[in-house]
């Protein structure tokens, strides 16, 4: 039996939280008068955010959590949750398709040095262990600051003004980071150290981009590394418009080694990278400045660096390290391909995880609605053409 902890809305914009086996009837009881005396005073009450948790028990210890959050903490959950059911509305399916709590299909490859496992939903890597000791290094989500792990994002990275872009005179709706992560891509081959996942667009894809396309997401394992290779076919008689990049997010501390200001992240050489101007809502300004918070190869991390969000850098090497100053334990991330790079954690918060993002393209212009054939740094791809990239993870 499910058990959900949910995040009421109330009249006066205060969040409730509480938990129920029944979501729908929890509700009725609520808005009838008869609820908890918090919300009998604060009529009517929609809504904002709903988990599924495996047992009462379960339940009972994440409502005590959440409950413990701040405001802001609260509020950032509920929008995570609702851009998720807004995707899933574009995309013609209904929540349980993007919610799927047990219903994921989890896989697994793994050698002698790591284990990795992955979800259907955005064949996502969901787990990263360190097979000497057992250590989990990738970031397993949390509510209370970011429920993924490491998104694959196509066709766009980042955001889009009203969650709009138009191609050829027609408007089209797309939500963060595009659709890829939120949808369920089944495997179509799977070794001991290889799988892959197929993606191919169908009705509802087209809905959202209008595009025909093949997308093989495969993860392999050699040594201490996982490789993630994209390979992107298209379908079209057209030239298709595209971006990828990865969001994946790792535990700091590393295996509970020192604080999250031992840690830094190290390029392989000395740089001087733009650090992109943006708006207080995550747009892109049009302009760049020279990044300060580098110190010859070396950006020094600390939680105020995320007070205003993402810092988002051009110009820099293509591989970074994450690096601590008590252990030996390391993250390497490689992009070949890709020319910007993110980090971020949830902003004023003290997040135990960083995502180091490599993008290909960045988000929209402050205020602008792209037009997909002039939205900055997108790729293109001839008909019946096809594009490979790959980013690479190396943990010690």
């Amino acid at each position: 039996m499910s058990w959900y902890v949910y995040i009421a809305r109330c009249s006066d914009n205060t969040l409730y939280t509480g938990m129920t086996d029944d979501t729908e009837k929890r509700f009725k009881v609520h808005n009838s008068g008869k609820g908890a005396k918090y919300t009998r005073a604060r009529l009517p009450v929609t809504l904002a955010y709903r988990e599924e948790c495996q047992s009462r028990g379960e339940a009972l210890s994440r409502e005590r959590k959440i409950k413990r959050l701040t405001h802001i903490q609260k509020e950032k959950m509920c929008e995570e949750y609702q851009k998720n059911i807004d995707l899933s509305k574009n995309m013609g399916y209904n929540e349980i398709n993007f919610n799927k709590g047990d219903e994921k299909m989890i896989y697994t490859i793994e050698n002698d040095k790591i284990k990795a496992s992955f979800s259907d939903v955005g064949a996502e890597l969901v787990s990263l262990i360190n097979k000497a000791d057992g250590e989990e290094y990738l970031w397993q989500g949390d509510a209370a600051y970011w429920t993924g792990h490491a998104y694959n994002l196509f066709p766009i990275c980042g955001r889009l003004t009203e969650g709009k872009y138009t191609y050829k005179g027609e408007t089209y709706e797309m939500n963060l980071h595009g659709f890829a992560r939120k949808t369920s891509i089944p495997v179509t081959k799977q070794e001991d150290k290889k799988i892959t996942f197929t993606l191919t667009s169908n009705e509802d894809t087209l809905k959202i981009y209008p595009f025909k396309f093949k997308l093989d997401i495969t993860y392999s394992l050699c040594r201490n590394a996982l490789t993630t290779a994209f390979t992107l076919k298209n379908a079209d008689d057209k030239v298709m418009y595209f971006a990828f990049g990865g969001h994946p997010g790792f535990n700091v501390p590393l295996g509970g080694d020192g604080s999250f200001e031992d840690y830094y992240l190290e390029f392989d050489e000395e740089a001087a990278p733009e650090k992109l101007m943006m708006s207080e809502t995550c747009y892109y300004l049009g302009k760049n400045e020279k990044f300060d918070g580098i110190d010859g190869k070396v950006i020094n991390l600390k939680h105020s660096l995320f007070d205003n969000d993402a810092v988002f850098l051009y110009n820099v090497p293509k591989a970074v390290t994450l690096k601590n100053k008590v252990s030996a334990r390391t993250v390497r991330v490689e992009y070949p391909d890709m020319q910007y790079l993110g980090i971020w954690h949830a902003p004023k918060t003290e997040a135990p995880y960083v995502c180091i993002e490599p993008w290909y393209s960045i988000p929209a212009d402050d205020g602008k609605i792209d037009d997909l054939e002039n939205k900055r740094e997108m790729m293109t791809l001839d008909p019946k053409g096809t594009y490979k990239t790959k980013l690479v993870f190396k943990i010690s």
